[in-house]
């Protein structure tokens, strides 16, 4: 640690790297502010990161016990322990003790992992092989019998007897080839879809990103339109999802979204079509034909899609699978559901989502490497112990590091993990409870790969459905054969995520340890996925969907206005309340400042001194067209050419100084090394 040269002022310093504090770093970074972007532990995204099939390993022994992965040695900790008492002599000051020792692990609880590997698989696969031997066998045993009697018949004839001979053999010869070679095809093709076991998933554990808190983003959504106007897309690559599902009278269904699903779907009778096709207009420009429904303002949804005649499988449609809410919902929050719903339609493909390739933890990951090419000073493994709070004003003036090191700041933006137990609400935190399953086939078959969302409504109602997300090997989040499934609801007072989920789990899969389904089962059920890997967990937060601030807290001491709190990831599919408070955050930091502004391109930038503007220029192109450059975000950063002016100039080979320093500072990545000393941080 003797080596680690943070600033000593910065702008904004950040601690936690979830997607709300990933969005403020960049966008504070972007307009020219300095910021510091801290987090204990030794990867990104904190509780919305993804993790290979090792790492998850990892994040479930370190949740169970309690400590945060790549926390630094308690030597170091020792090393600074006597500095902040040093500046705790100063009455003027007031040192307030940050919370988070085990790294946010303490957000996350009743962790239970499943692991199924059943032998009898083994065995009739075995078995198959066998089989398939001895059919390989007798078909070069018949092949060498008709040789052998096709050789002798045409020895016995005569010129015209062995020119018909040798045509015969030519086309049994070739007839047999033939259907030896598709024969082999087919072996092939049985071996591909061969049962897979959790052994084999092991092997390919690299191959997996699976997510802690998968989100799809609305095709419109305000996720997708900041990433496309900031132009953080281009560190990431999407696909749609192909197919909206729905679990109807104990069979999964496709729900029909648009006008041509509506109409080509055979589930629907005609008569139902037209009035859901009403009833789509209707939402559209529920707000222009507002008099359409003003007798049902304030009254339960689903009153306002009975009275319209709608039957109860297409009211089910609507409201678990479109809308996406709750029959008890009012009507004109149910229309406005349905009209988000419906907006994204079409933009990127048949439905409204799209779900980032390597999984949703790319996102934050994007966001900071925007920031680090804007100059933002990233390291891992590091931490704040106190808050600096001036005793006169209540504002914080400075945070003291895990080594001791004084950093003056005028924002401070944390995750609510990071609190002390103290500053925390007694009661009113939310819950999300967890499941993730690998399985060895689609929940609804199809003769290519589907990424899929299905809504599950509760039995007793009065919440909202949970939601499955099932993910292919064409998303890059499982290896070939397999499929990632996610399974995420709101959690309830004294339950535990196994509680909640597992009815669901049982329902729609089978664990691989279970028998198949005896002769005559019904067809649902002898198709059920068979589940290798179950995970269940719970994700707690002290705040509400899209809060910021610190709703609840009624204890003191008061927090200090420019320290400003960010919530985990919420029940919700989507990241629109991680947006919108990082938008809120920004405008308190920066009230007279764009967010996000698109970055400019290198050709429009303007200099006076024309070689610093080649040189510059040069380096602004490789850090705004060259992902792989950014990929790795602390390995983008040197906090040195972050905050020394000379560093920077010299990073950038700028000749001259005074020219190039402000954009080389704030537009290359070229920075050099990790402030990280256990090497490179990045993101993958």
């Amino acid at each position: 640690m003797a080596d680690l040269h943070l600033g000593d002022r910065f702008d904004v310093v950040l601690l936690g790297t979830g997607l709300p504090e990933s969005i403020v770093a960049a966008a504070c970074a972007r307009v020219g502010q300095s910021v510091l972007h801290l987090d204990r532990r030794d990867y990104y995204g904190g509780n919305w990161a993804s993790f290979n099939l090792r790492g998850l390993q990892d994040w479930i022994r370190d949740s169970t016990t309690g400590e945060a992965r790549g926390e630094r040695g308690e030597e170091e900790e020792e090393e600074g322990g006597g500095e902040p008492a040093r500046h705790a002599g100063d009455d003027a000051e007031t040192l307030v003790p940050l919370g988070g020792d085990d790294g946010g692990a303490g957000d996350v609880g009743d962790v239970e992992v499943f692991y199924y590997e059943s032998e009898e698989p083994k065995e009739q696969e075995q078995q198959q092989e066998q089989q398939q031997e001895q059919q390989q066998e007798q078909q070069q045993e018949q092949q060498e019998n008709g040789d052998m009697a096709q050789g002798a018949d045409a020895g016995a004839s005569g010129d015209e007897g062995s020119e018909v001979g040798e045509k015969a053999k030519e086309g049994d010869s070739g007839s047999e080839v033939t259907a030896t070679g598709d024969q082999s095809e087919g072996s092939a093709g049985r071996k591909t879809a061969a049962l897979i076991h959790f052994s084999d998933v092991v092997k390919n554990g690299r191959r997996f990103n699976i997510d802690l808190a998968p989100n799809c983003l609305f095709a419109r959504g305000p996720l997708v339109e900041l990433l496309t106007k900031s132009q953080v897309s281009r560190y990431a690559e999407f696909k749609s999802v192909t197919r909206v599902l729905t679990l109807l009278h104990g069979h999964v269904q496709q729900v029909p979204c648009s006008r041509a699903d509506v109409f080509s779907s055979r589930r629907v009778s005609l008569v139902e079509k037209r009035l859901l096709m009403k009833l789509l207009e209707l939402s559209l420009d529920h707000e222009q034909r507002a008099h359409e429904f003003a007798a049902f303002r304030g009254k339960p949804f689903a009153s306002f899609l009975q009275a319209r005649q709608l039957t109860p499988n297409l009211r089910h449609f609507v409201v678990h699978s479109i809308a996406m809410t709750t029959e008890e919902v009012s009507t004109e929050e149910g229309l406005a559901a349905t009209r988000r719903f419906l907006a994204s339609l079409g933009r990127y493909g048949n439905t409204p989502f799209l779900f980032p390739l390597y999984g949703s933890g790319e996102v934050p990951q994007c966001f900071c490497r925007m920031s680090a090419v804007f100059a933002g000073t990233y390291c891992l493994r590091h931490s704040l112990k106190h808050l600096v709070v001036d005793s006169s004003t209540g504002r914080c003036t400075a945070v003291v590091d895990c080594t001791g090191k004084r950093i003056a700041c005028d924002a401070v933006v944390m995750s609510r993990s990071f609190l002390p137990t103290s500053l925390r609400p007694a009661h009113g935190h939310r819950a999300v409870s967890r499941a993730v399953l690998i399985t060895d086939r689609s929940l609804l078959p199809a003769d290519s790969q589907q990424v899929s969302v299905l809504s599950v409504p509760w039995p007793e109602g009065g919440r909202r459905a949970a939601r499955l997300l099932e993910l292919p090997s064409s998303t890059h989040t499982c290896m070939e054969g397999t499929h990632l499934v996610h399974l995420t609801c709101e959690g309830r007072p004294g339950g535990s995520a196994r509680g909640h989920l597992e009815p669901i789990v049982a329902t729609l899969f089978r664990r691989a340890t279970e028998p198949p389904e005896p002769p005559g089962a019904d067809a649902g059920l002898a198709l059920r996925p068979r589940v290798l890997m179950a995970l269940y967990f719970t994700l707690r937060d002290g705040g509400s969907e899209g809060s910021e601030g610190t709703p609840g807290l009624s204890t003191t001491p008061v927090l200090p206005p420019n320290l400003h709190l960010c919530s985990g990831p919420g029940p919700s599919m989507d990241c629109d309340s991680a947006v919108k408070q990082a938008e809120d955050i920004f405008r308190k930091i920066c009230p007279d400042q764009d967010f996000c502004p698109a970055a400019p391109n290198p050709e429009d930038l303007i200099f006076d001194d024309v070689a610093a503007a080649t040189d510059v220029a040069a380096a602004t192109d490789a850090a705004a067209t060259d992902a792989a450059a950014a990929t790795d975000v602390a390995g983008a950063t040197d906090v040195a050419g972050a905050t020394d002016a000379a560093a920077a100039t010299d990073a950038a080979g700028a000749t001259d100084a005074a020219a190039a320093t402000d954009v080389a500072g704030a537009m290359t990545t070229r920075g050099g090394g990790d402030v990280d000393d256990g090497g490179s941080g990045g993101g993958d």
